[in-house]
C-alpha cells in the first residue's frame, strides 16, 4: 500500500467516532456567541434586505416576507433577546426559515456558520452561565472542537409549547398583516445571490445524508457543486423551494447522478467504449470483481464483453450486493429478446418463458450476498467495477473501501467507478477514454 493510502487509513481511524453522530444542527452567531438549531426544524437559509412592516406588532417582529408566494413572519432574535447587533458590511440579513408544525417563520441572526454534527450524548443540560437568553428557551449546551454552542428550543421560543404559552413570546404576526399581503406579493423582496452560499449547499448535503443516506464527499463533490447550481436555477424559475422538503425531493436531486445504462444491459455504444479500456486476446486467468451488482445487468454486460474479447482466457467474475432480493434474482434474470444489444446476443438463448442468459456465460459468474465494508475472500483481481456505490457510505468507510480496492487489485489493474465519481489517491492513475473515466493501479510490489 502506498504511503498516501496508509495516511488516509490512519486519518479514518482517528475520526472513527463520526459514525456516532446522531444530531445535526445549523450553527450561527448571535451577539458574538455560538448557537445552534436542530437541522430537522430548518427548512431554508436566506439573505434578505427588505421586509414589509406590520403595524401594531411586537418590537421583535421585523415584518412579513413573501417566500415564493408564502407570507411568513420575520422575527429578529437579537431584539427578542436584547442582544447587541453585530456590525455588517451590507444591509442583507441572515435568515433561518424554521418549520413549526404547518407554519414557517423566519428568524434573523447575526451570521450563519455551518452544519455541525454531534453525538446527542455529548449535549449537556442548559445553564444560564453560557448565554444571556432565558434558560427556558435553551434545550442544551455542547462543546464542539473547543467552541461552546447553545442549542435553542425553537418550539418554546416561537410559542408552540402549550405548557409555556403564557410565557413564550408570541411569534405570530397580528391580523393587521393580512391587510398588506397583496402589497407584499407585488414586490420582489429577495434577490438570489449569483452563487449559492456554502451554508445552503451544506444544508442540502446533510439533508441527502439524513433522508436517503447519500453522502457528498471528495468523490462526488465536483458533480454536486455543478448540479446544485443548475438545481437552484431551475427551482427558482418554477418558484419552488431549492431545499429538499422530503424523500421524494432527495431522490429527484440525485437522479442526475446515475451512470449510463444503470439498471439495464450496457448499450452497444457504451460497450464499444468499454472494449477500448478492457484487455483483449488475454490468455491464462483474468479475474473481475463487480461491487454492487444489483440484479445482474451490469455483471452480465461486463462478463460478455470480457468473454468476447478474451475467448481463450479463464475468466471469473465475482459479483456481490448487500440487497438480498436483487442478488437472489440475478442468476435467473429474465431477458427481453427484442432489446438485447448486439454484443450480448451470442450469450442469450430463447427458453419456454422468454429469453435467458446462456450457461456458458453464467458459469464464469459467482453471485454472492456481501457487504463491501466487510473483508472479502476473493483472490487478487485484474479489474474492479464499482459504479455509483460509494455515496452510500460515509467518508471513513469510503477510504477503507478504496484502500481495499488498492490491496485487491493486481499491478496495472483497472478500477471503474461511476460516471460522476472521482478519486485522488497516490496509488491510482486516472485515465479517460471518450466519456469513460477509469483508474489504473500503479506498479508496486505485487
Amino acid at each position: 500500500m502506498s504511503t498516501d493510502l496508509w495516511e488516509l487509513k490512519e486519518q479514518a481511524a482517528k475520526v472513527e467516532s463520526i459514525n456516532q453522530i446522531d444530531f445535526k444542527m445549523i450553527s450561527f452567531s448571535l451577539g458574538g456567541k455560538g448557537y445552534g438549531i436542530n437541522i430537522m426544524k430548518v427548512k431554508e437559509i436566506l439573505k434578505v434586505n427588505k421586509f414589509t412592516y406590520v403595524p401594531n406588532s411586537e418590537p421583535y417582529v421585523r415584518g412579513v416576507y413573501n417566500l415564493r408566494g408564502d407570507i411568513i413572519s420575520i422575527i429578529d432574535l437579537r431584539v427578542m433577546f436584547h442582544v447587541k447587533k453585530e456590525e455588517k458590511k451590507d444591509d442583507y440579513e441572515d435568515v433561518i426559515v424554521i418549520a413549526i408544525n404547518e407554519n414557517k417563520i423566519g428568524v434573523i441572526v447575526d451570521s450563519i456558520s455551518k452544519v455541525i454534527g454531534i453525538e446527542s450524548s455529548t449535549i449537556q443540560p442548559p445553564h444560564p452561565i453560557f448565554s444571556n437568553i432565558s434558560i427556558k428557551y435553551i434545550s442544551g449546551v455542547v462543546d464542539k472542537d473547543g467552541k461552546i454552542y447553545v442549542i435553542l428550543d425553537v418550539d418554546r421560543i416561537l410559542g408552540e409549547d402549550k405548557a409555556d404559552e403564557e410565557e413564550a413570546p408570541a411569534a405570530v404576526v397580528s391580523p393587521a398583516a393580512m391587510e398588506i399581503q397583496p402589497e407584499v406579493e407585488k414586490r420582489e423582496l429577495y434577490k438570489a445571490p449569483e452563487k449559492e452560499t456554502d451554508i445552503n449547499k451544506d444544508f442540502i448535503k446533510e439533508t441527502l445524508k439524513t433522508l436517503i443516506n447519500f453522502n457528498i464527499t471528495d468523490i462526488n463533490n465536483e458533480w454536486f457543486v455543478r448540479h446544485f447550481d443548475n438545481w437552484a436555477i431551475e427551482r427558482r424559475k418554477k418558484g419552488e423551494n431549492i431545499q429538499l422538503t422530503g424523500v421524494e425531493d432527495a431522490h429527484l436531486f440525485v437522479e442526475a447522478f446515475g451512470s449510463k445504462n444503470t439498471g439495464n444491459f450496457f448499450d452497444q455504444t457504451y460497450a464499444d467504449l468499454l472494449k477500448k479500456v478492457l484487455p483483449s486476446e488475454t490468455r491464462g486467468n483474468y479475474y473481475a470483481w463487480n461491487v454492487g451488482c444489483a440484479n445482474g445487468y451490469e455483471t452480465y454486460s461486463i462478463a460478455a464483453i470480457l468473454k468476447q474479447q478474451n475467448p481463450d482466457a479463464a475468466i471469473k467474475v465475482w459479483a456481490n450486493d448487500k440487497d438480498l432480493l436483487s442478488i437472489s434474482t440475478a442468476p435467473n434474470l429474465p431477458v427481453d429478446l427484442n432489446s438485447v444489444p448486439q454484443y450480448l446476443k451470442p450469450f442469450v438463448t430463447e427458453g419456454t418463458k422468454g429469453g435467458a442468459i446462456t450457461q456458458a456465460l453464467k458459469k464464469i459468474i459467482y453471485f454472492e450476498f456481501h457487504d463491501v465494508k466487510n473483508h472479502n475472500p476473493y483472490p487478487d483481481v485484474d479489474m474492479i467495477i464499482c459504479r455509483d456505490v460509494l455515496p452510500a457510505f460515509n467518508y471513513n468507510e469510503q477510504i477503507n473501501i478504496i484502500s481495499e480496492f488498492y490491496e485487491k487489485l493486481k499491478n496495472n489493474g483497472i478500477l471503474i467507478l461511476g460516471d460522476n465519481e472521482r478519486i485522488k489517491f497516490d496509488g491510482f492513475e486516472r485515465y479517460g477514454e471518450e466519456g469513460i473515466i477509469f483508474y489504473r493501479k500503479k506498479g508496486g510490489v505485487k
